[in-house]
């Protein structure tokens, strides 16, 4: 069964600095802003303080499934999902539980994105246990195994070398047929691409149109070792949307966002951000949908205005129509 993710979804990766932002009301105001858009999804980082790329660690963070929780409530039709949860934050029966919830009382709306998780500096800080890398994709696997076990069967058990679950009971059952839908983010080509082939419903990836077919290329041999179609897996990109129909208006959003996200220096523009006039952004993304791109998730170098959502979401729907 082909399960629909998304095709155009605003992700929310920046709360402003302290006391800048009335957080409740900024959720409330930009769901309902992305539903009226055209968006069909909305997504949270999993962080726990503030990643580098985006601000510094005292900023505010929200943990991610009490944001969308609290989201689900003020919306009605948009979809809701962590890009991406960390796998080692949470035991994965309990994220399981955590997504039907969600699923459950959002009538149907849920979707479980996933990963390995990476941030050292943040894990470290809120006690957990220190992991390598080969052990995070061992425990990404593991996870999925029980999740997925847990969204579709009555009382699933599991025993691994991480993680066990005995008799293990999740009602009341998901809204959605055999569970919320799974995207698993990342890019990488032995480990996270060959789980994406084995286990998810769609992955996010990074990068260029260049990028995009490379990956795609290594993902469809992956699916072709597991006898999977590569048709069944939604292929989404997360980028940073900046855009202007006056250049003059385009130069200083472009200064604006490298100043506040100096990751975003103008040769890191082309792999994680869509700068451009909205036909140029138009022409792009379609140039990446011949490629194989399903959907795009953005998001903006700073807090969004209503009017950068109403603009996105005429972009997105026009790029995808």
């Amino acid at each position: 069964m082909v399960k629909t993710v998304t095709s155009i979804g605003l992700q929310l990766p920046y709360f402003g600095k302290n006391n800048e932002v009335n957080l409740a009301q900024f959720l409330e105001s930009t769901v309902q802003s992305a539903q009226q858009s055209g968006f069909d999804s909305i997504w949270v980082m999993d962080h726990l303080f503030q990643i580098p790329f985006v601000g510094t660690s005292e900023d505010p963070m929200l943990e991610a499934y009490t944001a969308l929780s609290f989201m689900a409530a003020k919306s009605s039709k948009i979809k809701l999902g962590a890009l991406v949860t960390a796998v080692i934050h949470r035991n994965p029966a309990l994220l399981a539980k955590i997504t039907t919830s969600l699923d459950v009382l959002s009538n149907g709306r849920a979707i479980l994105g996933i990963g390995a998780s990476w941030f050292d500096l943040e894990q470290d800080s809120f006690g957990y246990e220190k992991t390598s890398f080969k052990e995070r994709f061992e425990r990404l696997e593991e996870a999925l195994k029980i999740i997925k076990a847990l969204f579709s069967q009555e009382a699933p058990s599991f025993e691994g070398k991480y993680y066990k679950i005995k008799n293990c009971y999740n009602n009341p059952r998901p809204i959605s047929e055999g569970g919320p839908p799974i995207l698993i983010g990342g890019s990488g080509e032995k480990k996270t691409l060959a789980l994406v082939a084995k286990y998810a419903d769609a992955c996010n990836l990074f990068g260029s149109g260049e990028t995009l077919k490379h990956k795609l290329e290594i993902l469809k041999q992956h699916c072709k070792n597991f006898g999977r179609d590569p048709r069944e897996i939604t292929v989404t990109q997360l980028a940073t949307l900046i855009t202007d129909s006056d250049q003059k208006m385009l130069e200083d959003k472009i200064e604006s966002a490298i100043k506040l996200r100096p990751v975003l220096n103008q040769a890191e523009l082309k792999e994680r951000a869509l700068v451009g006039s909205p036909d140029e952004i138009i022409t792009e993304i379609k140039k990446r949908q011949e490629i194989g791109l399903n959907g795009i998730i953005v998001n903006f170098a700073g807090i969004p205005s209503e009017k950068d959502i109403t603009l996105a979401g005429e972009i997105l729907t026009k790029a995808f129509s």
